[in-house]
């Protein structure tokens, strides 16, 4: 009966989580345009950073020789690349650049780049890393991992068999101390975000960057479990059990591993079945003295947890592994070999506990067995220290696929007499850099390339001659896989042009944004103890579906997206209806959310979606509407006063030729709103750009 309960169990969650939408991925950087360490004649106008997912930016910083660094705020963001405009003037030197960005499963990514204009003036030191905020994450994640196994996983043990009065108290104190500790994990995983030291915890920052992230989401399902776990009753054990194995499945390397509703379904399995095994070595050692019969029932069941951990965990090994490379000897590796090794000597133990000490602990003689179980728990409090550091490592996968993703395309170009060897990189869609070393001597290069299929018209760029004598096009946007023609046009002489001729082909790539989902935001703004605290000029709170109106003028659906700390800009939309008997003309906004407010318009030219200005203002006709949404007008909100946060409301002010001035309240979404804002969850859609390129979209993390 227990057996096929715990079976039940576990399907059905793993339906649940194969239903669920796709898992979260974590991001790697591809190449950089300039290239690290790259010495250049000129100083670039920006550095484009290319990933391997689209990521949101948190920060990027200008580093000279001997110079504090200077925050980079100008930002584009066009799918996996991110381009950051850099002063002008910059003298001749060393220079670094340090970014820091998260990806889709919550987990930041940071690193520097650099660059030299002229010559190398020396080395730059790099920001240092605050070990105190390593060390502290790594405890406190090592603990919740305590808390969830030997205090949920003893209580849910309940299920089986009676408790010890002993172990019921020693499992309740484990979980409420783990219900604690979410603030803490909440404000770490904020200062690891935006790079802040541990003395930052007692500011907004950190407590506002971290609870729009998916991180909040697992943490917010543990919060829930840890707190059903102490109550009273069978059915809330069962329960905290269930949401306990959920909470990893919501963020983190091992659920982001393609086919991802499997894998999210393979975590949920391995966790229930190790929170059954760890969460019954406290009351066993602890009723083997006062009731055989716990004992008896236990070893019955244990096969079947077993089988199903030891199943998951190849699946999970093999999946973060990826094909034998020699990314294995990376950190994360070495830190899963050594859990293999523990784990190894875990069930050996485990074994002798069945074969051998478990029937001299019927026979009365229980003392062994208590002993070797002791042993084990502490085994299992050293294995859950080493998984803890999986939280700084990337997988071996995630390595493979940066290089992958970096690897170059090489093609021939050929003319009538000659041919020279092409090369793209990377290999990708997306920005690109191509190089080419003709046999012969020329004063220009034109680059020519197009994609007949996809539907994009040639696109022509002038080649530079690198120091090599290679000629070179850097930051050319690729949009769009398949097949390109390449034309190269070489002015070999003052009459002479030599044309040579090709094609590369261009991996497709899926182009659709991911966007997370938010199950646990509720949960975890309600248990948590340490809220963000909300601007001044902004409202904690207000009611949806407002509407306002002046002189004829009535707007409703006014709403924004919630940022990230240190977001440069957002996005406002809205409906404008005109009841009035003449047109009126819609022509800016002032707000204390932003140094500047105006109005832009989305615009399709070709393949290339355009943002502009729409310096005129809007006309609204007599009797018609006018929709500001994301795909076409829209206010674009710049030099933010602070990070929009999910559930304000920040007030603007608009202003109309005849209506005159209209105070309006704008709802504050989740970071992924499509629409307005209502007393449901936030609304949200995957936004599909095809093979578009986006362009003269500046700085757009609130789009």
């Amino acid at each position: 009966m227990l057996k096929r309960h715990f079976t039940g169990l576990v399907l059905g969650l793993c339906l649940l989580l194969s239903a669920a939408g796709g898992a979260l991925a974590h991001a790697g950087l591809i190449t950089t345009d300039p290239a690290d360490g790259s010495v250049l004649a000129d100083a670039p106008a920006a550095i484009i950073f290319t990933y391997t997912e689209p990521v949101s930016p948190i920060g990027f910083s200008l580093i000279g020789v001997g110079g504090a660094p200077a925050a980079l705020g100008d930002i584009k963001i066009e799918g996996p690349a991110v381009t950051v405009a850099l002063p002008d003037g910059l003298a001749k030197g060393s220079y670094l650049v340090s970014w820091r960005v998260t990806s889709e499963d919550g987990h930041p990514v940071n690193g520097t780049v650099s660059f030299a204009v002229g010559a190398a003036s020396g080395p730059v030191a790099a920001p240092q890393t605050d070990i105190a905020l390593g060390a502290a994450i790594w405890l406190v994640r090592a603990a919740q991992y305590v808390a969830l196994f030997f205090g949920v996983g003893g209580l849910a043990f309940g299920l089986v068999a009676p408790l010890p009065r002993r172990a019921r108290g020693i499992s309740r104190g484990l979980s409420i101390a783990g219900l604690v500790l979410v603030p803490a994990a909440i404000g770490l995983q904020g200062l690891d975000l935006l790079g802040l030291d541990l003395p930052a915890l007692a500011t907004v920052a950190p407590w506002s960057a971290a609870l729009v992230s998916t991180y909040a989401q697992t943490e917010g399902l543990l919060a829930l479990a840890f707190l059903l776990a102490v109550m009273p009753g069978r059915a809330a054990a069962g329960i905290a059990a269930a949401l306990g194995a959920l909470a990893p499945t919501l963020s983190g390397h091992a659920s982001t591993a393609a086919p991802e509703a499997l894998m999210r379904g393979v975590v949920f399995v391995h966790v229930a079945s190790l929170m059954f095994w760890l969460g019954a070595l406290l009351p066993l050692g602890l009723s083997l003295r006062d009731d055989g019969a716990v004992l008896r029932r236990f070893s019955r069941i244990i096969p079947v947890p077993i089988a199903t951990l030891l199943a998951s965990g190849v699946v999970l090994a093999l999946m973060q592994l990826g094909p034998p490379e020699p990314d294995w000897l990376s950190s994360y590796g070495v830190l899963l070999a050594i859990k293999l090794v523990l784990v190894i000597g875990l069930l050996v133990l485990a074994l002798w506990n069945r074969v051998r000490l478990t029937v001299r602990a019927q026979s009365g003689d229980f003392l062994p067995l208590r002993r070797s179980i002791g042993l084990e728990l502490g085994l299992v409090v050293i294995i859950l220290g080493v998984v803890s550091g999986w939280r700084f490592t990337p997988p071996p996968r995630v390595l493979a696929e940066i290089a992958a993703a970096s690897a170059p395309i090489t093609t021939i170009l050929k003319a009538d007499n000659t041919q020279a060897d092409l090369t793209v990189t990377p290999g990708r869609v997306g920005p690109v850099s191509i190089a080419t070393k003709l046999p012969v001597a020329a004063r220009s290069v034109t680059l020519q390339v197009s994609n007949p299929a996809a539907g994009i018209a040639t696109i022509s760029r002038p080649a530079t001659q690198a120091a090599d004598g290679s000629w070179r096009v850097d930051g050319l946007v690729l949009p769009a896989g398949g097949a390109w023609d390449v034309l190269l046009l070489a002015r070999t002489g003052e009459f002479d042009l030599t044309t040579l001729k090709g094609s590369f082909a261009l991996p497709a790539t899926e182009t659709t944004m991911k966007l997370p989902t938010v199950a646990a935001a509720a949960m975890s703004s309600a248990l948590l103890a340490a809220p963000a605290v909300a601007d001044d000029a902004f409202l904690a709170s207000c009611p949806t579906g407002q509407t306002f109106s002046a002189g004829g003028i009535t707007i409703s659906g006014a709403y924004s997206r919630a940022t990230l700390k240190g977001a440069p800009t957002a996005a406002g939309y809205l409906a404008i209806h005109n009841a009035g008997p003449a047109a009126d003309t819609f022509t800016g906004v002032t707000s204390p959310a932003a140094s500047d407010v105006t109005l832009h318009q989305m615009t399709m030219n070709g393949q290339v979606m355009e943002m502009s200005d729409v310096p005129d203002g809007v006309t609204v006709p007599p009797g018609g509407d006018v929709s500001f949404d994301p795909m076409g007008y829209h206010l674009m909100l710049t030099g933010l006063a602070g990070p929009l946060v999910q559930g304000q409301c920040v007030p603007m002010v608009l202003h109309f030729a005849r209506a005159g001035d209209i105070s309006v309240q704008f709802n504050i979404g989740g970071i992924a709103q499509d629409r307005p804002v209502t007393d449901n969850a936030s609304s949200s859609a995957p936004m599909d750009m095809g093979s578009m390129e986006m362009s003269g979209m500046s700085s757009m993390p609130g789009m």
